[in-house]
């Protein structure tokens, strides 16, 4: 609502002025011109720019702006710097012009690009897409120029640090003039949680003419047509062509026909001055045909008159070899299981193949496997490096060609969200390939990079039938899929006897000094005679796992959270497990694909505390995730003082080789809250404690600990009252800690404090 009062607000005509030029020089943001908006969010930098951080833990936006005065001609200049790494909804929107629809300049998205968008209503259209990787590090100012013309051509050029001259990104002709067009200079920084985002913003200004870099030849005259030169016709294959045109041209209402075939669809290719040509017949070896183009323009609205063009088309007389494959050959490559949301795939669900050999592969007979179940495929024959998209036959998808679109008839109706084995078989039924795809991000498929797989970070959600995007570009983690080495996750934490209405829970450590995955895992239960039951797959945890991380699996999360501090959410997952029994039981951590066990524990009640007679509600905890899982010496029940259990993050009895040296009790130190804090750090877990004040006269005046079962390290507090509930007065009084095991060994600390 605030985003729509602000716009409202600027709109206004009664602050107008004919032009800008701002270059920030301060102190304030105000000083030379009315700036409007959240004024109190922005600052003026100390090297002289308009400067935004985004405030920590926060999803948002901030906006910054000052109307100006509308007319046919225009340019609007800036400088701007993003000193972060851009995504799709942590970026920089400048917006320039609002009438029916607004006009704004998006600097970073997935790509780092700097790109004009036209926005119809709540819908946003990509009308010029900027250089990719345009705004990567090292992060520095990049120069903007844009300039509206004659009322609706508009011309973004950028200038990166070290360009000799400005970039023409491309044009983009509006199909009629805006209604009541309103001339803006607004900036809206997008932020999302998680990041300190930094913006910088420098010299602007707003002219009422055209400013551009000079073209490279003269401008035909504007009452003759221009002139379109042919450099190179290419034959991509029989059904697609590609012209390449010695400038940049507007095909918006282009017609294309060839010979008897008549109009046929066109499209671009890299840039605006190559055009793809769609043909829906295969041309015919040896054949002459006729190709005509009119209704052309130039990127200034010029006519540019109607050709012809004479091509040929004749068959390549090499033919690839035909073999059986190998396993590995053929991959599972793309995986769309989620389309919602996806303006380029709104209902279709696909699996991409690729061949990655060197020979053509045929694909007949092979065995498409979806949760087990086999899918038999009619073909096609791939050739190296083809693509083939398996989708359910009678709905829509269109991939580029050479790549193969494969409608199946029994190919699912629906891909589980939640993630799913696929399999790949050829005729004899040899496993050729396998992929544990993670859980669907919405209007995102997951690409493969060889053992990895990450999120697509094309704008259209996905890439079938062409190669895959590049990793890491969308600010989303990668998901490393490559097998988990036996011992790199392992058993830290676990709830076999939760209280009543609680739900049992079992936390994994990642000790690997590696992000990992638990895609391709499973749980399950082993019996007395060495066989597992039921398998549990952990492809429900959808994130990866850093280094020294933790994952939290229980049946039911709210369950969990009712009696324990949930401190990271985040790594907490409903899943189905097996259940685990209060005295003994053996859990087995494997990879689902060749069942190598990756961790394996064998617990027992007896390992809990001795002192703790009731184990209901009591977690057991891993003491050294170093250490050897299979050793009752390295667990023990969780902290009292921790709440008796500690999921999702650091153990209570956490203690690794090394840290164990001192043994002792801090004494009281007030805090601010009016509570005192007193700090232990135990070489060793397995103590009880008892804690009481003193006072001068050996009288016992509060208790702070009864036979407390504390963890390795943490805290007790007191609120400095007696045992009746009464302040004690200001003086000196005494802290008697005693520390006592199990087998008799005990450690006491007096210590005397002030008490305020």
């Amino acid at each position: 609502m605030k985003q729509i009062f602000l716009l409202g607000m600027l709109l206004a005509p009664l602050c107008a002025v004919p032009q800008l030029s701002e270059s920030f020089s301060g102190p304030e943001v105000t000083s030379n011109n009315p700036w409007e908006g959240d004024v109190d969010k922005f600052r003026i930098h100390a090297s002289g720019q308009l400067y935004f951080v985004s405030p920590a833990g926060e999803t948002g936006s901030a906006s910054l702006g000052v109307p100006v005065s509308s007319e046919k001609n225009m340019t609007w200049e800036m400088k701007v710097k993003l000193d972060f790494k851009s995504s799709n909804a942590n970026n920089l929107r400048i917006y320039v012009m609002h009438g029916s629809d607004s006009i704004y300049i998006q600097v970073g998205n997935n790509g780092r690009q700097i790109s004009l968008y036209e926005k119809e209503g709540d819908s946003p259209k990509l009308r010029i897409s900027g250089r990719k990787s345009l705004l990567d590090e090292p992060y520095s100012f990049v120069s903007i120029r844009l300039t509206f013309e004659e009322g609706n051509l508009w011309t973004l050029y950028t200038r990166q640090t070290g360009e000799a001259g400005f970039y023409c990104e491309g044009s983009y002709k509006m199909k009629s003039p805006p209604d009541n067009p309103q001339a803006l200079m607004i900036f809206t920084c997008r932020y999302i949680k998680g990041r300190i985002s930094e913006y910088y913003i420098d010299d602007l200004k707003v002219t009422n003419t055209i400013t551009a870099p000079p073209d490279p030849e003269p401008d035909p005259e504007p009452e003759e047509a221009a002139e379109l030169n042919l450099l190179l016709i290419e034959v991509l294959n029989e059904s697609e062509l590609q012209l390449f045109f010695d400038r940049l041209i507007d095909i918006s209402e282009a017609i294309c026909e060839i010979g008897n075939l008549g109009e046929v669809p066109i499209s671009y290719g890299q840039n605006q001055s190559i055009v793809k040509i769609h043909i829906p017949e295969p041309l015919e070896d040896g054949c002459e045909y006729t190709l005509t183009l009119e209704g052309v323009f130039d990127l200034k609205g010029r006519w540019i008159a109607g050709q012809t063009w004479v091509i040929e088309y004749e068959e390549e007389e090499e033919t690839p070899s035909v073999q059986p494959a190998e396993p590995g050959q053929v991959i599972i490559s793309e995986v769309m299981a989620d389309p919602k949301g996806s303006e380029a795939f709104p209902e279709t669900e696909y699996v991409e193949l690729c061949n990655v050999s060197e020979a053509t592969i045929p694909l007949k007979d092979w065995t498409f496997v979806y949760d087990g179940k086999g899918i038999r495929m009619e073909g096609p024959s791939l050739p190296p490096g083809g693509y083939a998209v398996l989708y359910r036959a009678g709905r829509a998808i269109h991939v580029e060609s050479p790549a193969q679109a494969v409608p199946m008839e029994k190919f699912p109706a629906a891909l589980a969200n939640s993630g799913k084995l696929l399999q790949l078989e050829d005729a004899g039924g040899l496993l050729i390939d396998e992929f544990f795809y993670p859980k669907a991000q919405p209007g995102i498929a997951w690409e493969r990079s060889g053992d990895d797989a990450y999120l697509s970070t094309d704008t259209r959600g996905g890439t079938p039938g062409s190669p895959n995007s590049t990793p890491g570009e969308s600010g989303q983690p990668e998901i490393p899929l490559s097998d988990v080495v036996p011992g790199e996750i392992v058993f830290n934490e676990l709830l076999p006897d939760p209280f009543s209405g609680g739900s049992e829970y079992i936390e994994l450590y990642n000790r690997s000094g590696r992000e990992l995955s638990l895609s391709g895992l499973s749980l399950a239960v082993r019996d007395t005679d060495g066989t597992l039951r039921t398998s549990y797959p952990l492809s429900g945890v959808s994130s990866v796992v850093n280094r020294e991380g933790y994952v939290l699996l229980t049946k039911d999360k709210e369950a969990v959270a009712a009696f324990y501090l949930l401190s990271s959410p985040e790594v907490v997952y409903e899943l189905k497990l097996p259940v685990l029994v209060n005295t003994s039981s053996t859990l087995v951590l494997f990879r689902m694909h060749d069942g190598v066990p990756i961790d394996e524990v064998t617990y027992f009640s007896e390992w809990h505390n001795v002192f703790l007679k009731n184990h209901k509600g009591v977690a057991l905890e891993r003491i050294n995730p170093d250490g050897r899982t299979q050793d009752a010496d390295n667990w023990t029940s969780a902290a009292g003082t921790a709440g008796y259990g500690t999921p999702g993050y650091l153990n209570s009895q956490f203690l690794k080789e090394g840290t164990g040296d001192i043994t002792g009790i801090s004494p009281p130190v007030l805090m601010e809250d009016g509570l005192y804090r007193i700090a232990y750090h135990l070489g060793s877990s397995g103590y009880r404690c008892r804690i009481n004040i003193y006072d001068l006269t050996g009288r016992q005046v509060a208790e702070i600990a009864d036979h407390e079962l504390p963890g390795t390290s943490g805290e007790f507090l007191w609120d400095g009252t007696s045992a009746a509930g009464d302040r004690l007065k200001y003086g000196i009084y005494i802290l008697f800690a005693e520390l006592y095991k199990a087998d008799g060994r005990k450690k006491y600390n007096k210590m005397v404090f002030l008490v305020r």
